[in-house]
């Protein structure tokens, strides 16, 4: 049988070895604890590179091209109403064959391309009008030239020339409103190579005003 003082010595090294155990695991490191799933995704997730943006490539504005102005001579006619008058016509044929007029130059009818800057003859009656007096009518859409005179042309008539007597036979003589007609220079600025005709048409005095008017406010 044993002894008191061996079970006493038994309990104390059980004792001894127990203490040890927990000297030796109490300085083992402590697992960690699990973290929070949301913190751990927070601490992982990269934050991405902003990616370069490239700015549009304006597009170059057009330089608009300066306008330039230059200055042109035309040469209008302007017309003012004299009234009613008693038209008729006449060829040289009918003047025994001479083309010899009153005023001493030679009877002339511009072609029709012509026939507003180059005059076509007619006789007047020189107590109301003088030579080279210039006269348009509508309904021929011609300018004449005062050159002539004639016994039966009185007053208010004039005596317009034709080449041809068949022309004169067929002529529609009646009572037809003349113009006096007025030829003026004037400037006018305008673009720079523009297409301005030169003006050629009879125009009345009220639309002369209005082209220097254009040239105010140029």
């Amino acid at each position: 049988m044993r002894s008191k003082s061996f079970y006493i010595a038994l309990i104390l090294s059980v004792m001894l070895y127990g203490l040890s155990l927990m000297i030796i695991y109490s300085d083992k490191p402590q697992k960690p604890e699990r973290a929070d799933k949301a913190d751990f995704i927070a601490k992982i997730t990269v934050t991405p590179t902003p990616t370069a943006t490239t700015s549009p490539t304006p597009t170059p504005t057009a330089t608009p091209t300066p306008i330039v102005y230059e200055e042109i001579t035309v040469k209008v006619m302007y017309k003012e109403s004299l009234g009613s008058y008693f038209i008729t016509s006449y060829c040289p044929a009918e003047c025994g064959g001479s083309w010899q007029t009153a005023s001493g130059a030679t009877c002339h009818r511009a072609d029709y391309e012509d026939r507003l800057k180059d005059p076509t003859t007619c006789a007047i009656d020189r107590k109301i009008h003088s030579f080279g007096d210039l006269f348009y009518i509508e309904e021929f859409d011609r300018v004449f030239v005062a050159e002539d005179t004639g016994s039966a042309v009185k007053n208010k008539h004039l005596d317009l020339f034709y080449i041809d007597y068949s022309d004169v036979v067929s002529f529609p003589t009646g009572y037809y409103e003349v113009y006096a007609v007025y030829y003026e220079e004037i400037t006018l600025e305008v673009i720079k190579g523009s297409d301005i005709p030169i003006i050629k048409e009879v125009i009345t005095e009220e639309e002369l005003e209005e082209l220097y008017l254009l040239e105010e406010v140029r």
